[in-house]
């Protein structure tokens, strides 16, 4: 359901789906039910009566969880982890994300080669692009500790509710004077950020130290927090840095051309148990999915 329409049209899908479907998922992204009908007909190959509804922003799916329900309609609301792990404790009735977001399940350099080499197939070969790629693992080690550094700062500035941008800073500032070949984010850009938290907090350089060492420690009030210090980054940050490096050995934005259809054609690509906590967190809560896996 498209983004124009208003909470309540989008709240009242399940009023004309329910002489069709068993199931209704609710997710919190706009514009996507093509990818999350691809993905939860991955997940569970055998449910074919369900309905997928873009709710645009968690707090509409909080707000569609807590009203009342049609009988006979299963209510699936599936959201992002975001920090809510770290900051917050679960609302009841939804099921998370084991990582941060949706993008972060796509961030894997081999089906992007994939949907690259579908794309280009006069070009080059996943086989001289792997060969082009050898420093691969090399540059991801490196892209997720300055990305984790970084996403740790991040979570300061949300507990302490400094004025500061964080998880919403664009991937083009993020990657401000990075090298073409590795693109991740420079130690001056960290330090300079880390500087005007000082700056912005009033925080001393001993609490902020204390606090970056402690910034993944799970809310108390939340069992099912990750222990996976990449999975707490933001895929908005982490998907992006990946095109980039693909980019520069290949076409540099050569995923722009696909618009939308990008996390679809991915999707495509990467192993369905990459989802497994995902999937496990679904059938735990809304057991009647047992049925169609």
């Amino acid at each position: 359901m498209d983004e124009e329409y208003s909470f309540e049209a989008k709240a009242a899908a399940d009023l004309f789906v329910s002489d069709f479907a068993t199931h209704i998922f609710y997710v919190e992204d706009s514009n996507s039910e093509v990818f999350y009908e691809r993905l939860f007909g991955r997940l569970f190959p055998n449910l074919k009566d369900y309905a997928v509804v873009c709710m645009h922003g968690k707090s509409n799916i909080i707000k569609k969880a807590s009203q009342p329900k049609q009988l006979g309609l299963s209510y699936i609301f599936l959201v992002d982890k975001d920090f809510d792990d770290l900051l917050a404790s679960p609302v009841a009735g939804l099921t998370y994300l084991d990582r941060y977001s949706i993008e972060n399940y796509l961030a894997e350099l081999g089906p992007i080669t994939s949907v690259f080499v579908e794309q280009h197939p006069e070009g080059k070969s996943a086989r001289a692009i792997n060969l082009e790629c050898s420093d691969y693992e090399k540059y991801r080690e490196e892209l997720d500790a300055r990305l984790i550094d970084i996403t740790k700062y991040f979570v300061i500035v949300r507990r302490y509710a400094i004025d500061m941008a964080s998880t919403k800073i664009d991937i083009s500032d993020l990657l401000a004077d990075a090298e073409k070949w590795h693109p991740m984010p420079t130690r001056e850009w960290i330090l300079a950020y880390r500087q005007k938290i000082l700056e912005n907090s009033g925080l001393l350089e001993e609490d902020l130290k204390s606090e970056h060492d402690k910034a993944f420690e799970p809310s108390p009030g939340f069992p099912d927090a990750t222990t996976i210090a990449i999975h707490h980054v933001p895929g908005k940050h982490l998907l992006p840095s990946i095109l980039k490096y693909l980019g520069a050995r290949t076409i540099e934005g050569f995923e722009k051309s696909l618009g939308k259809s990008l996390y679809i054609r991915i999707l495509n690509h990467v192993s369905i148990d990459r989802f497994k906590i995902v999937k496990e967190r679904l059938l735990q809560q809304h057991p009647s999915l047992n049925a169609f896996h």
